[in-house]
Order: structure tokens, then sequence, then C-alpha cells
């Protein structure tokens, strides 16, 4: 199994209170007066801005789009997004926005005031965006956890090729394959004392053999 989706089967605007959230609370006192924001894709670097350069670029709606996107790729991975059963990318701007709206409180400390529009710098995207991945697959009735299998979705051994490996060999006691390549002797002593997973392969030998 390579990761786990979300499988809805109501509207998520309708599952999820964001009144029964946690709050966000902008600290001013905890806002960094520089900004460095990761692009969405690609290796470009990331960009410096300054605290009200951000806030001049990054309204509340556009930080919403961001935590929505984000959440969208967390709840779709892999190949989950043309299953078409999670939530849809409207769905998410809908809950993200009202939960910027309601559940994002600014505070007024030593004469320095947060501003709303602070939600979308990674300090405090983060934590909003625990609070609301928390709550899509928590326990909300009409929400379900969706297992995303590997390729292939299960190892026949009749299949392996043969692999050659002048390092350090443990016994494949646990797996499927006799041999386990291993980088170090501790892995290779490590191997064979490895508790069982549930499948019964050890949790070391299996990585190993991959």
């Amino acid at each position: 199994m390579r990761s786990w989706a979300v499988g809805v089967t109501e509207s998520l605007a309708d599952l999820i209170r964001v009144e029964d959230l946690p709050q966000i609370r902008i600290n001013p006192k905890e806002t960094p007066p520089d900004v460095r924001m990761r692009p969405v894709v690609g290796g470009a670097p990331e960009t410096v801005m300054h605290l009200e350069e951000f806030r001049a670029e990054w309204p509340k709606l556009r930080s919403a789009f961001r935590i929505a996107e984000e959440l969208y790729q967390q709840t779709n991975p892999g190949s989950a997004e043309e299953l078409n059963i999670g939530p849809t990318f409207e769905e998410l701007v809908e809950v993200t926005q009202r939960y910027v709206a309601r559940r994002v409180v600014t505070m007024d400390v030593d004469g320095q005031r947060s501003d709303a529009r602070d939600i979308g710098i990674p300090f405090w995207r983060g934590p909003a965006m625990d609070v609301l991945e928390n709550a899509i697959r928590g326990r909300t009735p009409g929400v379900e956890a969706v297992p995303i299998l590997g390729l292939p979705e299960r190892l026949d051994s009749a299949n392996l090729r043969r692999f050659q490996w002048t390092g350090v060999l443990a016994e494949g006691k646990r797996c499927h394959t006799n041999k386990v390549p291993c980088h170090t002797r501790n892995s290779s002593r490590s191997s064979s004392i490895a508790p069982r997973t549930s499948s019964g392969t050890s949790r070391t030998s299996a990585s190993a053999s991959r």
C-alpha cells in the first residue's frame, strides 16, 4: 500500500462544521518579518518577501486557494484523483474559505496588530492545514479512508529477476527472497530480529529487499 486517500459520499462542505474546529490565533509577536514562499510546482528557489509586501500580494482568498490546493494533494494522492472518490477542489475551497473567515483570529499584543492575511504565511498556514486535514480524515460520517496500492499491487517473487549484490547479505527468513541486501552488518543483524508485520514480513527485511 502506497498511501491513504479520502473517500467521501456527501458534500464535504455539509459534513464539516468549521465552527467546531480549533481557532488559529495569529500572534503578531510570532509572525516572521520576512516570509519565505516555496513555489507550488517546479524547482524554482523560494521567494523571500517582506511582511507588508506579502500582505499586499496575498489576500485571504488567494491564501485559501493555496491551502485548498495543498489539501487536495494530501487527500487525493497518486491515482485517487482518477478514481473520483475524494473531495473535489471546489469543496475544499469552500471549506477553507469558511474556516479562514470564521476561525482565523487576529490579535493585538503590545501595540502590534496581526492581520488575517497572515494566514497565508507558511508559519500560520501549516497549523491551519493540520486542523483542516485532521477534520477531513477524522471520524466524520460520510468520510472513509481508502488505500491506494502501489505497483505492482502484490509482489510475486516468481516474477523477480536475478539481483546481483556484492555487499552484505542477510538470510531472508521473513521476506519474499532467500537473501536480503544490507548496507551494513548492523542492518544484517537487525533484519534477523526485526518484528513481524501483519503480513508476516519484517519491516527491515521488507524495506531492504526493495
